[in-house]
């Protein structure tokens, strides 16, 4: 409870990692009835991970967490939630992101009026007006038009650099700053055109078939590449990419999937540990 941000701010007990787990064991031993109700108790989880470094036994609250949404899912379907919706948008990301680019300051001046100036929004829709304050501004050049495909290096380091969706849409400059390093450090760096979202949200949306489909595409576009290693600046893509493996771990691309995984940093990661 000290460490749940969700139970701060509710002060209810299905906030916490132990009042879902029980829900979630009621509902697998048949004494709890609505998956409808426990869809909203674990919809409360933002899988931050904080109880899990906290507890005493070791339980991984994040993945049982995604595993009872998939469960919930499996057994009712998809509902029409915020999590639903992005789980989508990120699916059709490649082609999205380029098309919504050149409309990025009228996108931009609706969002902060949703998000901050409007009264009205913010009465109707309270949820959504909070969340679009601190939603970051959609830039107009997507990453892959401002960045090179390609970058010639003199040693023997190669890698290859995804970018995803927040690179791609939202924070480019932090892909071209890592890209300038690896120039100055002459390191040889391919960036594929075909990359799309590397399938967290759809993984912690309990969309499991989706999440797969999304791992294969990626096993596809990077399994084949003659690189030591793949690098996103992006920490939350970084985590699902080392997690392919675990996540296609019973389809034939799983070895593909374990070697392309343990070939994963993260940029800050790379640069300490390996380019330094």
């Amino acid at each position: 409870m000290t460490v749940c941000p969700l139970y701060r701010h509710t002060g209810r007990e299905g906030a916490v990692a132990r009042g879902k787990l029980t829900l979630w064991e009621l509902f697998q031993a048949g004494r709890l009835t609505s998956p409808e109700a426990l869809r909203e108790f674990l919809e409360y989880c933002l899988l931050c991970g904080a109880c899990a470094d906290k507890c005493a036994v070791g339980l991984p609250v994040p993945d049982l967490v995604k595993e009872a949404r998939a469960e919930i899912t499996s057994q009712i379907g998809s509902a029409f939630r915020p999590s639903w919706v992005l789980a989508r948008l990120a699916w059709q990301a490649p082609h999205l992101i380029p098309l919504a680019a050149p409309f990025a300051p009228l996108l931009n001046r609706l969002k902060d009026w949703l998000g901050e100036e409007s009264g009205l929004a913010y009465r109707l829709w309270p949820a959504l007006s909070l969340a679009l304050q601190r939603f970051p501004n959609l830039q107009r050049t997507p990453f892959r038009q401002l960045a090179p495909s390609y970058l010639a290096g003199r040693g023997s380091l190669r890698l290859a650099f995804f970018s995803g969706c927040g690179t791609e849409a939202l924070f480019p400059q932090a892909g071209l700053a890592f890209l300038r390093i690896c120039e100055n450090l002459e390191v040889e760096v391919v960036t594929p055109p075909e990359q799309g979202c590397c399938g967290l949200l759809a993984e912690s949306a309990g969309e499991v078939e989706q999440s797969r489909e999304q791992a294969k595409r990626l096993v596809q576009s990077f399994g084949g590449l003659a690189v030591d290693f793949v690098v996103t600046a992006c920490a939350s893509c970084s985590y699902r990419l080392k997690r392919l493996g675990h996540v296609l771990a019973n389809e034939p691309e799983a070895e593909a999937a374990r070697r392309l995984a343990g070939k994963v940093r993260e940029a800050s990661e790379f640069l300490v540990q390996v380019a330094h």
